[in-house]
């Protein structure tokens, strides 16, 4: 049983796009260099980018696996391939530039050490954390620490999810009504919200508390869809709330605590698409800065380091800080567009031809 593909959704591409440069953005406000406090305030709050990816994923596979899984669920054989490639491919998906960008820090640290200069004193780079990055499970409440590529703790969770959280779906909640599932992840974003009120790391800490509820809130987007139609007029109205209540966030605290439903309401309007929604997110720049987004996720923080010793080291720098900015900005585009190209697409390749050449 082979997992086909649907089209790609060229307006979610777009969004994952503004979802990964709000992230590097966030970091990137490290070096104070924006002035406009209203800004600088939008900017800090970049990491709900990754809460955008979370509920993402949860639709986006649905809606692409359920309805063959639907096909082949009473066959055990069919169910068995259909499990083994689904998971070959995520790993695939994951597993070259994860390695590639740990691996970019081994020659990094190295002349770092020589210069007597040091990266992130605050990451851990032994053996046991490398263990659980090769591994993917770092985010997995095993360290209270960022390690490595400390970007990649949202990957770890993606692992997580993709290993136990979409077989649940599939398996579980497809079989029952949509209730059980929208209880299920609103006991568990409760639990998200108590733990954010309670100083629990949501990164490292808490990553699948974190991730659960956004992408069983992907999969009720898809439950949703496949019972009630968005009308086109809509889309565009419910772009501009759910952009609004973004944007509006770090001004208006408690719009956090109802996230999913914020970005739910984006991504119908984003999924349903209008002439002027397709014209901004699904255009040919934004699908291709969506289709890098995830080397682009992965590049940024070794490249930011980077920039962090040339900061140092010259201290003029900072007096340019557009410049800065726009240079910082190009180099992780250019960096991520090689790593899509070199590493991303010929990796996933090459991971699945090996497997399909192995069960045939």
């Amino acid at each position: 049983m082979m997992v086909t593909d649907k089209k790609q959704i060229d307006n979610l591409t777009g969004i994952r796009a503004v979802a990964s440069f709000w992230v590097v953005l966030f970091h990137f406000s490290y070096f104070n260099l924006i002035d406009n406090a209203s800004l600088l305030r939008i900017v800090q709050i970049g990491g709900v980018g990754v809460d955008i990816f979370f509920v993402l994923s949860g639709f986006i596979l649905s809606y692409t696996y359920t309805e063959s899984h639907r096909k082949i669920r009473h066959d055990a054989d069919d169910s068995k391939a259909f499990w083994s490639l689904f998971f070959i491919k995520r790993l695939a998906r994951l597993y070259p530039m994860h390695v590639a960008t740990l691996l970019a820090y081994v020659p990094m640290l190295i002349v770092a050490d020589q210069m007597a200069y040091t990266i992130n004193p605050a990451y851990a780079y032994d053996a046991y954390h490398t263990t659980l990055n090769l591994t993917m499970l770092h985010a997995w409440g095993v360290s209270e620490m960022p390690s490595w590529n400390a970007p990649s703790w949202s990957i770890s969770a993606e692992w997580f999810a993709y290993l136990l959280l979409f077989p649940i779906c599939l398996r579980l909640f497809d079989r029952y009504s949509i209730i059980w599932v929208v209880l299920t992840a609103l006991i568990t974003w409760l639990f998200n919200l108590w733990a954010v009120q309670n100083g629990i790391g949501m990164t490292y800490e808490g990553a699948l508390l974190r991730i659960t509820p956004l992408f069983l809130f992907g999969y009720i987007m898809f439950r949703l869809n496949t019972i009630m139609r968005v009308p086109p007029e809509w889309a565009t109205p419910l772009t501009l709330v759910g952009i609004i209540a973004l944007l509006t966030m770090p001004f208006i605290g408690r719009i956090y605590s109802v996230l999913p439903l914020v970005v739910m309401v984006l991504l119908f309007g984003l999924y349903t698409g209008s002439p002027i929604v397709n014209a901004v997110f699904g255009n040919g720049v934004m699908v291709f800065l969506g289709k890098i987004s995830y080397a682009v996720y992965l590049v940024h923080m070794p490249l930011q380091s980077v920039t962090k010793f040339l900061v140092k080291r010259f201290p003029l720098l900072l007096d340019y800080p557009i410049g800065l900015t726009v240079v910082h900005m190009s180099v992780v585009v250019i960096i991520g567009t090689v790593g899509y190209a070199v590493i991303e697409r010929p990796g996933r390749r090459i991971i699945t031809i090996f497997y399909r050449n192995k069960t045939n």
